[in-house]
């Protein structure tokens, strides 16, 4: 945790422009690569592809690089979730596996 890292104007400004594309979010579907909806996460989710991405969110991404040390390619696509009172992200693993013809690639690139 990094205390300060992010200015609450820019969590808010995040929020604003990801709620009216909120929607159900889902899980890889590890058959095909895809996604899919499942019950063991039933909030919402707006994930920022590169077309929906801006300079702010990449000077964002570039922090979080340098704060860890990483790099931006390594990342997921940013995203902002939201989870009502009763639904839940229940306890799952999150992993791309290799052997997965879905997933052989992407880990071979990343």
């Amino acid at each position: 945790t990094i205390a300060g890292f992010i200015s609450p104007a820019l969590c808010d400004w995040l929020v604003q422009r990801a709620r009216p594309q909120m929607a159900r979010a889902e899980t890889l579907n590890k058959s095909d690569g895809g996604q899919r909806l499942e019950d063991i996460r039933t909030g919402s989710a707006m994930n920022f592809n590169i077309l929906r991405s801006d300079m702010l969110l990449l000077i964002l991404r570039a922090r979080m690089a340098a704060a860890t040390g990483l790099t931006t390619s390594g990342m997921e696509p940013s995203a902002v979730l939201h989870y009502a009172p009763g639904q839940e992200c229940r306890p799952h693993f999150d992993f791309l596996d290799p052997r997965l013809p879905a997933y052989g690639a992407e880990v071979a690139n990343r």
